[in-house]
């Protein structure tokens, strides 16, 4: 297991993509209660998740792009059409990707889904 070089760049890219997801349950949940006349919904609670989830995604879609696995040179969480390594993790349903962003997240090791390298996102030092 090795430390990852570019682990302040991995990281921000993890919180940005479980930002984008959590804004988006929240617009998603602002929606259905708006929609369904549950409570006098305002605007803000629609608009805010709306527009924290572009940010956090805008955030995510340039940061992953930013970092590259040193053995194979590819960007661990940008997948693609292409299949995962046989070796990559894949638990609960989360696999590819994701898994990746969920155990940086998480602060453990993880696996590139190109090459399969088990790395550790936390300074070495």
């Amino acid at each position: 297991m090795h430390p990852y070089p570019q682990f302040r760049l991995i990281r921000l890219d993890a919180m940005a993509a479980v930002g984008s997801w959590v804004s988006l349950l929240a617009f998603i949940i602002g929606v259905g209660l708006s929609a369904f006349s549950i409570v006098e919904v305002e605007v803000s609670f629609v608009l805010f998740p709306f527009l924290a989830f572009f940010f956090f995604a805008l955030l995510h879609f340039s940061a992953s792009f930013l970092h590259r696995c040193p053995k194979c040179a590819r960007h661990p969480t940008v997948q693609g059409f292409t299949s995962v390594h046989d070796s990559a993790k894949s638990d609960r349903g989360l696999e590819g990707w994701g898994r990746v962003v969920w155990d940086v997240f998480r602060n453990r090791p993880f696996r590139c889904i190109h090459c399969g390298e088990e790395y550790v996102a936390r300074n070495a030092a």
